[in-house]
């Protein structure tokens, strides 16, 4: 499977409906309570394009991209309208003049946290903290899935971040049916599936 460094358009991804999924299985035992058996430790993001009207130019964008993916083979990149920025992310303190601070993006719920790895940054979104103070985009530079400061920082400086972000993705379906309904009208009579795929 190669990754394809282009986004699914949106005017085909804001018919998307889907969120976190996990995987796991209840058992409940003979003496009625429930064993629960965790396959992910990490949720991967499902979505489902359901069945919907496309215009002519709708359903050409949409061909070519299913094509260009092979179906199921390759993977492609496509915004969450519900969840695609991070505001005020801590991403660490510096320890040891340590400058190379990995992008991630924390749920917290009271004293409950969950930290999610961001691998598709929006690189031209990005705004760095140094203590709250924003720094220049010259005094950093973001390598892969990580930030280098390279301005003077020390011990005990906190590093937070603003930036928007999209997901990897791949079709989860190798056939799409569809069918004319106008001059211009086509309709896909299946949903198209789509999963995250975790670096």
């Amino acid at each position: 499977m190669a990754f394809k460094n282009i986004k699914l358009p949106a005017n085909i991804s804001a018919k998307a409906i889907g969120g976190p999924c996990f995987q796991s299985n209840i058992i409940e035992t003979t003496s009625g309570k429930d064993f629960v058996q965790s396959s992910w430790s990490y949720p991967k993001i499902k979505y489902e394009i359901q069945p919907s009207q496309l215009l002519q130019s709708e359903m050409d964008t949409l061909i070519t991209f299913f094509r260009i993916m092979q179906g199921k083979v390759h993977s492609f990149r496509i915004t969450d309208i519900s969840d695609y920025s991070a505001k005020n992310q801590i991403f660490g303190v510096v320890q040891n003049q340590n400058n190379k601070f990995d992008f991630i993006k924390t749920y917290t719920l009271e004293n409950e946290i969950s930290t999610r790895k961001i691998t598709l940054v929006n690189q031209e979104s990005v705004e760095i903290f140094v203590n709250k103070v924003k720094i220049d985009n010259a005094k950093f530079k973001i390598t892969a899935n990580f930030v280098e400061i390279i301005d003077q920082i020390k011990n005990g400086d906190i590093i937070s971040a603003n930036f928007t972000f999209d997901i990897r993705v791949r079709f989860d379906v190798n056939f799409i049916k569809f069918s004319k309904q106008g001059v211009n009208s086509y309709k896909f009579e299946e949903s198209i599936l789509l999963t995250e795929i975790l670096d």
